[in-house]
């Protein structure tokens, strides 16, 4: 495992619910189904390096942490559920996130932005892994998919 680099990927709308709505107490690397996800997770597998995924209601979480049930919660509209920014720095504390070289996050616009005000606390930053010009899903999912024929960029 590479233990300088830190993957944080978005968690998605699209969840195993949206498929099968009667399970309960799912892994959150399962739990998420969109393609950027899978996309997102298959590239943590790659390069082997230590993952979180960031939810906007669990806040930072690995893989194995146990969502009970189908939620929709985002950043990008005002919920009361959202998590807080302390506890975000708390999970960055938990998470050990302040040891990490290189902190790479593939989540959105907004999302970073809550990441880089609470990595600033420890005086760290995040690395965004997208040329400038791929704001579009369509553009991350196929850089994504060109990062794992060349995990050695992120490594």
């Amino acid at each position: 495992m590479h233990q300088d680099v830190l993957l944080i990927i978005p968690c998605s709308k699209a969840k195993i619910w949206d498929k099968n709505p009667t399970i309960k107490n799912v892994k959150a690397k399962d739990v998420y189904i969109s393609t950027y996800f899978k996309l997102c997770k298959r590239i943590a597998e790659i390069t082997n390096a230590r993952w979180l995924i960031f939810s906007a209601k669990y806040g930072l979480i690995p893989p194995e942490f146990v969502i009970p049930n189908n939620y929709d919660v985002s950043f990008n509209k005002n919920c009361a559920e959202t998590v807080s920014s302390f506890t975000i720095y708390q999970q960055m504390v938990k998470y050990e996130v302040y040891n990490f070289n290189r902190i790479y996050s593939f989540c959105g616009k907004k999302y970073n932005k809550i990441l880089e005000n609470t990595l600033k606390m420890f005086k760290k930053s995040l690395i965004i892994p997208f040329p400038k010009d791929m704001r579009s899903i369509g553009k991350r999912q196929r850089w994504i998919k060109y990062l794992c024929a060349k995990p050695h960029l992120l490594l």
